[in-house]
C-alpha cells in the first residue's frame, strides 16, 4: 500500500502503486513488513500495459497515482524511470504525459488540498523519444519536515498493442468520485480513471429478459387476446480471472468494484463476442473466490450484468 511514514531517508517499495494503492499515500506509508519466517509480504506482480498512435481508448492504457500529504508544507517529486537505463522524467504538468494534480489543486473538499498525483497515458510514453516499450516505475520522493523518504511503485511493462500481445487478457477500467471510507480517502469530484489489465476471461453473456404485455377482451368477455407493451434484453456477463497473488486481487475487489463507473474490455480470441470492448457494467451480486491451495493465488469468479440497457423495443409510448 503506500503511504510514506517513517522520513528516515531510506528507500522503499509501494506495494501495487495504482489509483487506489498509494491513494491513501503520505499519510504515513505502510512500509512492507514481514509476515513470519516464510519472508516479506511483497507484491513482485508484472503489471502489463498496452498502448499504441490510434487514439482507440480500449487499446491505450491508463494509470493514476494519487498521494495524501500528511502537511500542506511537505513536497512530493514523482518520476517516471525507465528501468535498466538513464532515462527517467519527473511527473509534473511540464510532464506532458497525462494530467498532473498538484497540491492546493484539487479543492472539491478541503481535505483534498493535500492530495498530489498523476494520471499516465501510456500512448505518450510509447511515442516519447528515448522511452517507447520496456519496463517502468514510478519514484515517488517525499520531503517533510527537511527528510526525504523514497518509495518506488511495482514494475509497469509497457508493449505496443496488438491482439496477439493482448490475448488472454482483460482489462477492469474505473472512475472513482465516492468516499472510501476505511482508507479515509475522499475522490469527491475527481472522476479519478484508473486501469488494471489481468490474465482472464469476460464475455459468454447470457440472457435475462423482461416482457410486458397487456390483456384484451370483448364486451362480452371472450376473445382475450395478450398484446406486447415492451420487450426488454440485457446480458449477464461470466468474469474469471486467473490466479492473482493478494496486492491485484485486492485491489480488483476493494478499488475498482467500488468505483462509480466500471468498464470492462476483453481480448481473448476464443470469445464468442470480439466486440466486448468497454462494457460498462455493475455488480449485483458478491464475487465467487477459488483458492487454490496450490500456491497464496486466488481466483475471482463472478457474474456482471451491463449497464447502458436499452437494448428494448417499446410498442406504446
Amino acid at each position: 500500500m503506500a503511504i510514506i511514514t517513517e522520513n528516515t531517508g531510506k528507500e522503499h517499495v509501494l506495494r501495487g502503486a495504482t489509483a487506489e494503492a498509494i491513494a491513501s499515500v503520505l499519510e504515513p506509508v505502510v512500509l512492507f513488513t514481514e509476515e513470519d519466517e516464510r519472508g516479506f509480504d511483497m507484491c513482485n506482480y508484472q503489471n502489463i500495459v498496452l498502448a499504441d498512435a490510434t487514439g482507440e481508448e480500449n487499446q491505450n492504457d491508463i494509470n493514476s497515482f494519487l498521494f495524501k500529504l500528511s502537511n500542506i508544507n511537505d513536497t512530493l517529486v514523482l518520476t517516471l524511470e525507465k528501468v535498466g537505463t538513464i532515462y527517467d522524467i519527473v511527473l509534473d504538468g511540464s510532464a506532458n504525459l497525462g494530467t498532473f494534480y498538484d497540491k492546493n489543486t484539487i479543492n472539491y473538499y478541503d481535505e483534498q488540498l493535500l492530495y498530489t498525483g498523476y494520471t499516465l497515458n501510456w500512448a505518450d510514453v510509447l511515442a516519447k523519444a528515448n522511452y517507447g516499450i520496456g519496463n517502468y516505475r514510478i519514484k515517488a520522493e517525499l520531503t517533510s519536515f527537511g527528510s526525504t523518504t523514497t518509495s518506488y511503485s511495482g514494475c509497469y511493462t509497457l508493449r505496443e498493442f496488438s491482439t496477439a500481445i493482448a490475448d488472454s487478457t482483460i482489462r477492469i477500467e474505473s472512475y472513482m468520485n465516492g468516499y472510501m471510507l476505511r482508507k479515509g480517502i475522499n475522490y469527491k469530484g475527481i472522476n479519478l480513471v484508473d486501469m488494471i489489465r489481468v490474465k482472464g476471461f469476460f464475455g459468454d453473456a447470457e440472457e435475462e429478459q423482461t416482457i410486458t404485455n397487456d390483456l384484451y377482451a370483448s364486451l362480452s368477455g371472450e376473445d382475450r387476446v395478450v398484446s406486447q407493451r415492451k420487450v426488454n434484453v440485457l446480458n449477464i456477463y461470466n468474469f474469471e480471472t486467473q490466479m492473482l497473488p493478494k496486492c491485484i486481487a485486492d485491489k480488483i475487489r476493494y478499488y475498482h468494484f467500488f468505483a462509480n463507473e466500471v468498464y470492462i474490455s476483453d481480448y481473448n480470441s476464443d470469445n464468442y463476442d470480439y466486440g466486448i470492448k468497454r462494457i460498462k457494467i455493475y455488480k449485483e451480486e458478491a464475487f465467487e473466490f477459488e483458492y487454490p491451495k496450490i500456491s497464496r493465488k486466488i481466483i475471482i469468479k463472478g457474474k456482471l450484468k451491463e449497464q447502458v440497457q436499452d437494448n428494448q423495443k417499446t410498442n406504446y409510448f
